[in-house]
């Protein structure tokens, strides 16, 4: 009976440990916004994030680029050609997916990014504005440097709990 008992309570150990994670689930998040609107087009970006605010690491991104109205000319063909090759880029890493939108007048992306399957080193050498969201010290996205990227190029941010 003992036995029984003790293979018993060694399982729910087991499970009971094996379970439980060390990471803890993102409890707030932060929305950056720009919005231009011109003689040429209108300019969107959303960008939304997910974090565990006691750390401030970054969990998730959902960033939207979009271009409407443009009319096909020399310069938009180069910011279409730069996110295309964003794409292929992006391609190669874990964790993140991209789609691209085009179509006459309108062009844009998506990207989906789960920071905690990013390979830090290898986005690091891919993608450099990566490197300006990562805090080497922590090993880890930092929601912080994240938000002074965005605000510094005249993004508005704003942050809230998850519920």
């Amino acid at each position: 009976m003992k036995k029984i008992l003790f293979a018993i309570a060694s399982m729910i150990f087991v499970f009971g440990v094996g379970g439980c994670s060390s990471q803890k689930e993102a409890d707030t998040m932060m929305k950056c916004e720009f919005y231009q609107k011109d003689t040429e087009g209108e300019k969107s970006f959303h960008a939304f994030f997910t974090y565990v605010d006691e750390t401030k690491e970054a969990v998730s991104g959902d960033i939207r680029e979009n271009y409407s109205g443009f009319e096909r000319n020399k310069i938009n063909n180069e910011v279409l050609t730069n996110i295309l090759i964003r794409n292929s880029i992006l391609d190669e890493i874990e964790g993140v997916e991209m789609e691209v939108t085009s179509n006459d007048t309108d062009f844009g992306s998506r990207e989906e990014w789960n920071y905690r399957d990013v390979d830090l080193e290898t986005v690091g050498t891919t993608d450099e504005i990566q490197n300006k969201f990562i805090d080497r010290n922590a090993g880890q996205y930092s929601i912080e440097m994240i938000q002074k990227y965005y605000e510094t190029n005249g993004y508005s941010c704003s942050i809230s709990n998850i519920e």
